[in-house]
Order: C-alpha cells, then structure tokens, then sequence
C-alpha cells in the first residue's frame, strides 16, 4: 500500500517524506521497521506508532519538509530527554505516560539522493567501514535501488558538512559512542 502511494506521489511530482521507526524501547506501540509516508498536506499514510507518536511526527515533517534536512527523532519519557545529547537527534517529549521510547528517521530525499545513518548505541567509539561495492542497498517503499556498481555518489556528512568521498571507495568513519553520523549521498554519475 505505502509502495504504491509512493509511486503516484512520485509520478504526481508531489513532495512526501518517509518515516521509519529505527529503534524502541518497550512499551511502545511502534516496532522497529514500521514506516509511514507523511505527504505535502501534512497527512501520514501507515503506522509508525499510536496517538503519542503520529502528531510529533506530522509536526517534526512539516519543518523538516521546510528544511530539506534528514532528522532522527527520539521520543520519549520528559525526565530523560536532557541526556540524549547525540549531535543530529531531535529530542521530543512523548505525551503518553509511557516508559517507552522510539527514534524515528525521517528523509525528505528527491532527484535519486540517498540518506544515510549509523548509530552507535554503544559506549566505546566505533570505527565503522562500509564497502559500497559490497552491500546492496535499496528501497522497497519505492522500489529504488542505489545500484553502486554502475551508479557513483558523492557522500557528504549532514552536519559538519565533511565530504566523505565516493562511493568508489569504501567508507571509513568513527561514531563516537552514543553519536550517529548521518550521511546524504549524491549522485554523481551514471556508468564506468
């Protein structure tokens, strides 16, 4: 159903975003994996959790629509939003009296760019190295593939701007622990 809802808003040429729950801490009603796709108007199509999640979500996409930047959004108990001090995520207070908690991703992503995230929920720093021409990498909300072997991308980190090469050559980074790093890849070009 959100397969075929992204295909006449892509061909409609209509602007969406897609959320993705990343990770929970129970109870919660979400689960990690459920998606949803927020479109122009603000209205969410799927399940990404219940009351306490849906109007955070439609308000977080109506700014990140405006922006045009990724977010991480963590969802959670008032008392403890003031340690997830990890640089790119958003804290946000749930409304229900819960315990649990959620991250959702959400990408506004248009002209074939890809958005991508590594967590480190761990302690200790972690070198991360990731072999493009190794790991295939797709979509099948929209049924896109990133197609690294005839398709180069130029990798840029979201926050400090840093350009991280290309997907000619594998990724080597540090996560600092309890950090992501997000990362938007650009196409660069077609072919050998």
């Amino acid at each position: 159903r959100l397969e075929a809802l992204a295909g006449e808003l892509d061909l409609a040429g209509e602007r969406y975003l897609r959320a993705t729950v990343v990770w929970v801490r129970q109870p919660a009603s979400g689960r990690v994996g459920d998606a949803a796709i927020i479109d122009a108007g603000g209205t969410l199509h799927g399940w990404i959790g219940g009351a306490c999640t849906e109007p955070v979500v439609r308000r977080e996409a109506r700014a990140i629509m405006a922006e045009g930047v990724p977010r991480l959004i963590y969802l959670g108990p008032d008392g403890e939003l003031a340690g997830i001090g990890r640089p790119g995520v958003r804290a946000v207070a749930m409304s229900c009296a819960s315990e649990g908690a959620l991250e959702i991703w959400i990408k506004p992503l248009v002209d074939g760019d890809w958005a991508m995230t590594i967590l480190n929920r761990s302690e200790p720093a972690r070198k991360v190295e990731f072999d493009w021409s190794k790991e295939p990498v797709a979509d099948n909300l929209t049924d896109r593939n990133a197609a690294f072997s005839t398709t180069r991308y130029q990798v840029r980190d979201l926050w400090s701007g840093e350009d991280l090469g290309t997907t000619e050559t594998p990724l080597t980074i540090e996560v600092l622990a309890r950090h992501i790093r997000m990362m938007r890849l650009t196409r660069v070009s077609n072919g050998s």
